[in-house]
């Protein structure tokens, strides 16, 4: 009786004694599971935080790609003479306010990016110098806009100087023109007078009527009686007469008197320089 007593008490503190360590091994599970659980936490934490920063980087690069390309844009624009100086004007505006605009916006993502980092549980020596390169290009883009608008400035000054130039070449163009052309004229008057020249053909009656003196010929008898003819373009005078004589003096080798088929005659100048270069008037008598 006593061993089996022994035996028994022997039995409850082994017993016991499993119960204990199994209820210490199970704190140290629910412990183990619980700092498993922390530090899985904390590393998705941080994966959401690399995936923000990720897209807030890509962001900003993708905002850098379109600042160049809009530089790129305003600078070929600024200076190609393609289009007309208001329609320029006005994109290259445009072109300005967009790039500002990424700018602003590239600033704000990188603000962003600086304060995460500083509010962040980890720290990540890589990153901050991944976002100190882009504060940099940031900065450089800045200046670079500045310069770009000073040229175009520049540009723009030289332009509207050539315009002013253009301008007052163009005004003297069109006065040269307009002397050109006015001596253009008076050189068709003048030649027009060196070979005008003046015809009448008459009877003895209106001829005596006319009062001419054909050896002192007047001008004032131009508008009233004779006609005006230019001699590059007179080579005959009808006369419609069965009769007819010259009484201005020209050489007779250079003009015939001819008879048609109607026995009317008919002036015909064979030689024009010798026909006026003794008179400057031709008077026909018919009767």
């Amino acid at each position: 009786m006593k061993k089996l007593l022994v035996l028994s008490m022997a039995s409850l503190v082994l017993l016991l004694s499993g119960c204990d360590a199994i209820a210490e091994r199970s704190d140290v599970l629910k412990k183990t599971r619980a700092e498993r659980d922390s530090i899985q936490s904390i590393q998705q934490q941080q994966l959401n935080e690399i995936e923000e920063y990720a897209t807030l980087i890509d962001e900003v690069n993708a905002g850098f790609d379109s600042i160049r390309l809009a530089q790129e844009l305003l600078s070929f624009e600024s200076f190609t003479d393609e289009t007309t100086q208001i329609d320029q004007h006005r994109r290259i505006q445009e072109g300005f306010t967009m790039v500002s605009r990424l700018l602003e916006e590239n600033t704000e993502r990188i603000a962003e990016l600086e304060q995460k980092l500083q509010n962040a549980q980890w720290q990540s020596s890589r990153l901050r110098n991944m976002v100190a390169d882009l504060q940099k290009q940031l900065e450089a883009k800045n200046l670079e806009l500045v310069d770009l608008q000073a040229q175009i400035q520049r540009r723009d000054i030289i332009i509207d100087s050539l315009y002013v130039v253009n301008e007052t070449q163009l005004q003297q163009n069109a006065e040269l023109q307009v002397k050109y052309e006015e001596q253009v004229q008076t050189v068709a008057e003048q030649d027009s007078l060196m070979h005008e020249a003046y015809v009448l053909v008459a009877n003895k009656k209106d001829l005596k009527n006319y009062n001419i003196d054909v050896k002192k010929m007047q001008a004032a008898f131009r508008s009233k009686v004779f006609t005006s003819v230019d001699v590059r373009e007179l080579s005959s005078v009808p006369v419609n007469s069965k009769r007819a004589k010259v009484l201005t003096k020209h050489p007779s080798t250079s003009y015939q008197l001819v008879k048609g088929s109607d026995k009317m005659y008919t002036l015909k100048i064979t030689n024009p320089i010798d026909f006026w270069s003794t008179s400057k008037y031709l008077i026909i008598q018919k009767d």
